[in-house]
């Protein structure tokens, strides 16, 4: 079992490792710059602490040194002068180390354009993806879910890139200094390598306990960003039934859980720095001895500690890197497993072009049950619904009007039959084509920050100044626009804070009425305005109708009444239909009934 357990935590590890790469894959190439920038960057400094070698030899009192040094003061001597070789030695010291600086500047250049750029493209594909995903899954996704997901995980996912290039460089400047070490002494070397593996293992133990901590965190962020905004969104409710008190204990108790998590990753990731340079200390004072007991002493143990040192630091950036790339791929996780589950919940596209309604749209046997629904909320609907008429859907609450319009414009399919255009399947029809032919005004109008001719263009970017004052009239938008400070152009706020309910509803009716649709649908789109609005807007729709389908979702049946058809369903099912002085005629129809009850 514990074998298992361990192959599938591998496995995980592995699959997240391969998002961390994906977040390159349109910088492929600038990961082998940066390498190969580290590698120069590090043969600048390995030379550089190397010359120290010879410039300590010919410090006053040394009369040379062991091993190497004598060959290399052999070229030292052809390159220099001998009143010069002590100041050629230092300018060639200082100047590498001014190269390697400069090359490890142009590196950290490289990189920053790669990770700002990763960036972008993460945070764009979960845009796409998330503006994709079906109307069901965003429904049925955990508020902070998402918004963990783009606000927060996105961010800690481009940093995973900085710990990969700390990496990288840090690997290129070990690799060097190694090299430079085994020339000085390969066996202490030899010794020095085996530290950094007891090292690695250590490192490998505060990893493993850092991982489960980072699972921890994301679930922990995504519970505290979902309450957070959830409480900016109920604000109103809170206040007038007196929640703050409550709404704060709750977000207090989020926090600390929070806090919690994120203080015992510090706490574990920090721990990795002390034991490091406990172990680097035991590893010198045993280097020492050692040389002390074989008589090795002089500028070769000065130098070698001075690059033994330097090649301790780079190790120590592989392990924290190591350390928080693993940490941290937790949020690229996430952040792929969110938006691949937006991708996947997207409603497939047909290739078919929609330019228009000829014949008519017919539900065939439709039936739809929501996710996690038992109840059908339609259930076996067959109507039509002819090209250029009116047809009015009425009923009680959760008589599933409201579904019927949310199926034409294709928020999702029907659990069972079909949606016909035109004897086609929806389903076959190019969904980009087909909704820019249909525009619901729905229930609940969403106001972007915005001047009020930017909303009502919303649909139609392109449209002029005179097409948007048009539709504001039919909309009965006219009234209210010339009474704010700069009309058309008065910014109205986030989600229309400055408007009224009615107001919000008017700018929605003039934004569908701009894009001309081909059918359009109202899904109880007057419940905001007073009596005399509704029926101004629906003469004018009734004026203006030529050439439009319209679908009428109605609460209010007096509007109605002069629509070709009406529809009555009743959980979910048709109970009449028919031309409304025909169903107004039936005594004990079910129209007939409603109306009755509204009076």
């Amino acid at each position: 079992m514990k074998a298992l357990l361990r192959d599938r935590m591998q496995t995980a590890e592995w699959r997240r490792f391969g998002r961390v790469l994906g977040l390159l894959r349109a910088s492929r190439g600038s990961v082998f710059v940066v390498v190969a920038l580290g590698l120069v960057s590090s043969l600048f400094e390995g030379i550089s602490l190397y010359l120290f070698l010879p410039i300590l030899a010919h410090l006053p009192g040394q009369s040379g040194a062991e091993g190497t040094l004598p060959a290399l003061l052999g070229w030292v001597d052809d390159w220099f002068p001998p009143d010069w070789v002590f100041t050629g030695l230092l300018t060639m010291a200082v100047l590498g180390i001014v190269l390697k600086n400069a090359v490890n500047y142009l590196n950290v250049a490289v990189f920053a354009f790669v990770n700002c750029r990763a960036g972008h493209l993460l945070r764009s594909k979960l845009n796409g993806q998330i503006l994709m995903a079906s109307s069901s899954h965003i429904n049925q996704t955990q508020t902070g879910e998402i918004a963990n997901a783009m606000i927060s995980e996105t961010w800690r996912s481009v940093e995973v890139l900085g710990d990969l290039f700390r990496i990288l460089v840090n690997a290129c400047a070990l690799v060097v200094l190694l090299g430079v070490l085994a020339i000085v002494s390969w066996q202490a070397t030899l010794l020095a390598m085996g530290v950094g593996g007891l090292f690695m293992l250590v490192s490998r133990v505060m990893t493993d306990a850092t991982n489960r901590a980072s699972a921890e965190a994301v679930a922990s962020n995504t519970d505290f960003i979902g309450r957070f905004w959830e409480t900016m969104e109920g604000l109103p409710a809170i206040r007038q039934y007196d929640q703050a008190a409550a709404e704060g204990a709750r977000f207090d108790a989020l926090s600390r859980r929070v806090e919690k998590v994120y203080l015992r990753m510090q706490l574990i990731q920090n721990v990795i720095g002390p034991s490091f340079e406990v172990l680097v200390a035991i590893f010198v004072a045993v280097l020492l001895s050692l040389m002390f007991h074989f008589g090795i002493g002089g500028p070769s143990v000065a130098v070698f500690l001075l690059i033994l040192f330097r090649a301790a630091r780079s190790l120590r950036g592989v392990m924290v890197g190591v350390n928080k790339m693993r940490q941290l791929s937790y949020a690229v996780e996430e952040v792929g497993r969110v938006g691949e589950a937006c991708a996947d919940s997207a409603l497939p596209s047909g290739d078919r072009p929609f330019s228009g309604l000829a014949q008519g749209i017919r539900l065939r046997d439709v039936s739809y049950r929501y996710p996690g629904r038992s109840e059908l909320s339609l259930d076996g609907i067959d109507i039509e619904i002819p090209a250029g008429g009116s047809v009015a859907f009425v009923g009680h609450s959760g008589s599933g009007k409201t579904t019927v319009a949310r199926l034409l414009g294709r928020e999702f399919d029907p659990t069972q039959g079909h949606v016909e255009v035109d004897g086609m399947d929806l389903r076959e029809i190019d969904l980009g084509t087909w909704r820019r032919r249909v525009a619901i005004v729905p229930q609940v109008t969403h106001i972007f920050d915005g001047t009020v001719a930017e909303n009502i263009a919303y649909g139609a970017q392109d449209a002029s100044e005179a097409q948007i004052r048009q539709v504001a009239h039919q909309a009965q938008c006219d009234t209210f626009v010339q009474a704010l400070p700069k009309g058309f152009d008065t910014r109205i706020g986030a989600k229309g804070v400055l408007l009224s309910g009615g107001q919000r509803q008017r700018i929605a009716f003039a934004r569908a009425l701009l894009t001309r649709p081909d059918v359009l649908i109202l899904d109880e789109a007057t419940n905001e305005l007073d009596t005399r609005t509704e029926t101004a807007i629906m003469e004018n729709l009734r004026r203006s109708q030529a050439g439009k389908t319209l679908v009428i979702i109605a609460h209010r049946l007096s509007t109605v009444t002069w629509c070709d058809s009406i529809v009555v369903l009743s959980e979910g099912r048709l109970v009449e239909t028919g031309a409304p002085t025909e169903l107004m005629g039936r005594a004990g129809g079910a129209f007939a009934g409603l109306i009755r009850n509204q009076h």
